[in-house]
């Protein structure tokens, strides 16, 4: 599983959070990429947060799971990129990131996945995806 790109700011298509935590919505766009996309936002408290705004989505991983082998994937969403103070946004007291990230096709192969985010102590709802 690899990241075909990542873009962050919010889109029609972003899940929305009230509180801290994370949440990741799934979509195919053939139209745009042809693999996987996955449109998501997490937010923390700027106290939680001392080196800055940047630290908000280095935390974030993706876990993809196999339902039938059990074998699973574990991606950075950032890895080695670079993240801008202005690609995270600031709400009252919290950090907010909002992405949008294009998988590689054929990532899960031709049997279906489960997928979640984790961002430190929060974890995303558990979605079902077909190829």
């Amino acid at each position: 599983m690899r990241i075909r790109s990542l873009a962050f700011g919010r889109t029609a298509r972003t899940p929305s959070l009230r509180g801290p935590g994370i949440a990741i919505r799934f979509t195919h766009e053939p139209e745009r990429d042809p693999g996987a996309v996955i449109y998501g936002v997490a937010r923390a408290p700027k106290v939680e947060l001392p080196q800055g705004r940047q630290e908000l989505p280095r935390g974030i991983l993706l876990v993809a799971i196999n339902p039938y082998t059990q074998g699973s994937f574990v991606l950075n969403l950032v890895g080695e990129r670079l993240v801008f103070e202005d690609d995270v946004e600031e709400d009252g007291s919290d950090f907010v990131a909002a992405f949008r990230c294009a998988l590689e096709p054929g990532f899960t192969g031709h049997s279906p996945a489960l997928i979640h985010a984790t961002f430190r102590q929060h974890v995303s709802d558990i979605l079902w995806v077909t190829p």
